[in-house]
């Protein structure tokens, strides 16, 4: 066996010398990668157990998927495969060894699915704890700023603001704005038809120094919704 190894070594290149490839599928339920996030935990959680460094690793995604509109994208490029960019099996048009990998478990396999808890660790919160530090060392995110300019199908303002991005707002209400997506598909759950009515009638209810909003966070990326996010104060 060795030997065939070594020959495997000099007939093919190596796609990531002295690194690990992270082989990840993607989540049956969806057409992205993994869009409810236990995936990307699972590949995360992982990382952290057998104490890879994130430069050291390269993503190899198996399934189709549309990277440009996967919002958790961001998280796999610049959190996990910091190593060199993560990339399609179909963009590799020829074969490669590779000497040290792991294939990333679905989400009903996986070590966090049910438990967001990386292994031998007593604390559940350990898993978020360990994200929070890398998303602050890695991501690099702006200060976000409101503005009624947005896109209107992803934003929606009460009628009261005139200027979300005003000094006068303290405090910050954000609300995730769930519809149909694609338009007129049928048999999706979770979604409450009166979002902009809950806004208004919040905005009438709530000291004028608090701003309420409607995000369409599934039309954002992962790191515009982590920025939106960051800029809440709990009431």
């Amino acid at each position: 066996n060795e030997t065939k190894s070594k020959k495997k070594e000099k007939k093919y290149k190596e796609l990531a010398p002295e690194k690990t490839v992270f082989f990840i599928r993607r989540n049956q339920d969806s057409s992205d990668l993994f869009i409810g996030g236990s995936g990307f935990l699972n590949a995360f959680s992982l990382m952290k157990a057998f104490y890879i460094n994130p430069e050291d690793i390269q993503i190899v995604f198996l399934d189709n998927f549309n990277t440009t509109d996967d919002p958790f994208y961001d998280l796999y490029k610049e959190l996990i495969s910091r190593g060199a960019d993560p990339v399609h099996i179909s963009n590799l048009k020829k074969k490669y060894f590779i000497s040290n990998a792991i294939n990333i478990p679905l989400n009903w396999d996986s070590p966090c699915f049910i438990f967001s808890d990386i292994p031998k660790c007593r604390k559940q919160t350990k898993t978020y704890n360990l994200l929070n530090q890398d998303i602050k060392e890695y991501l690099e995110l702006k200060k976000f700023k409101d503005s009624i300019g947005y896109n209107k199908d992803i934003f929606y303002y009460p009628k009261s603001i005139v200027n979300p991005n005003s000094n006068e707002y303290k405090k910050f209400v954000t609300i995730q704005w769930r519809k149909v997506f694609p338009k007129g598909k049928s048999g999706q759950q979770r979604i409450m038809g009166n979002d902009p009515e809950l806004a208004e009638a919040l905005a009438a209810k709530l000291p004028k120094n608090v701003l309420i909003r409607l995000v369409n966070t599934y039309q954002l990326k992962i790191k515009e919704q982590i920025e939106i996010m960051k800029k809440l104060i709990f009431l």
